[in-house]
């Protein structure tokens, strides 16, 4: 029912702890509801500031804990971190009794220096394989599934350089992207190279950044518009705001195995699941948003 996100941005000098609060107060706000309404909470952890128990932290901070009744996750499986915390929103409402519950997500990692950020990052994700933590950890570990991919014949070279020209057309048109000019195929192959099929354009960009999530039971809304604790135009807004569905959830590996295959790969799975359990195909969506922090990922997803 409310969404709340600070502008994307390089060196913010903030806080992953400071963009995640703007964030809530802004979904809160967009909400029409107080943060006192708040019966639980899922934090994504972030890698500029990482906490134990990140949900525990913030609620704690907020003074949302101590209390009865009150219920903090923390979430995390990287990028999928948001969904699956609008998932398990989903299910702290349907099984575990809570009427209103925040998602919150945020970091700083522009803000770090760039060898304090790959120290952290080649340290989440390091190979036990000989000779494969080599840094940047993570961009080579997705290169070499690119590699394997092209040497299936899967998708060409120029192919993965064109999923980051497409994107950048994709992100001009938003008031907020970082992105104001749309990037060339020659842009991208003769950018820096990360690995054999990696350019420096086509690896995740590091931005600072929160964003939340507002997700409420039916019966709360209800409650809230019989009793007139919302405005007509706030109740307007509820009636018309989105229900989640279904969703699906399937593992990888953390870091590619030393035998790349199609065991590896989880998306399928996940996708399959969440059309199962709602009874839906392909063909009954009108928009798709594939994860892209990598070529091969928005490829893969495609597929």
């Amino acid at each position: 029912i409310g969404t709340g996100l600070t502008k994307p941005a390089t060196k913010s000098g903030l806080t992953a702890t400071t963009l995640m609060l703007s964030s809530l107060e802004r979904a809160l706000a967009n909400a029409g509801v107080g943060l006192r309404d708040l019966d639980g909470i899922i934090a994504v952890p972030s890698l500029a500031e990482p906490r134990f128990m990140e949900a525990h932290y913030l609620a704690t901070r907020m003074n949302l804990l101590p209390q009865k009744n009150f219920i903090a996750k923390t979430i995390d499986t990287g990028g999928a971190g948001p969904i699956t915390g609008l998932l398990e929103a989903d299910r702290m409402i349907r099984m575990q009794g809570r009427n209103l519950v925040a998602v919150v997500a945020g970091d700083a990692v522009s803000s770090l220096p760039t060898d304090e950020f790959l120290r952290r990052a080649d340290a989440g994700c390091s190979s036990t394989h000989k000779g494969e933590s080599i840094s940047p950890v993570i961009p080579l570990g997705y290169d070499r599934v690119a590699q394997w991919q092209v040497r299936n014949g899967g998708v060409t070279r120029e192919q993965l350089a064109m999923v980051s020209v497409l994107m950048s057309r994709q992100a001009v048109h938003h008031p907020l992207a970082m992105t104001k000019k749309p990037l060339t195929l020659d842009e991208v192959l003769n950018a820096k190279s990360i690995g054999p099929m990696t350019g420096l354009l086509e690896c995740a960009r590091r931005a600072d950044g929160g964003a939340s999530l507002i997700v409420a039971s039916t019966e709360y809304l209800k409650d809230r518009v019989e009793k007139g604790k919302a405005s007509a135009r706030t109740a307007r807004r509820y009636s018309t705001s989105p229900i989640v569905l279904s969703g699906g959830e399937a593992s990888g590996p953390l870091y590619p195995p030393p035998i790349i295959d199609d065991e590896m790969f989880s998306c399928e799975h996940a996708v399959r699941s969440a059309f199962t359990n709602a009874n839906l195909s392909t063909k009954d969506i009108d928009f798709f948003g594939l994860y892209d922090c990598f070529p091969i990922c928005f490829i893969r997803a495609v597929e």
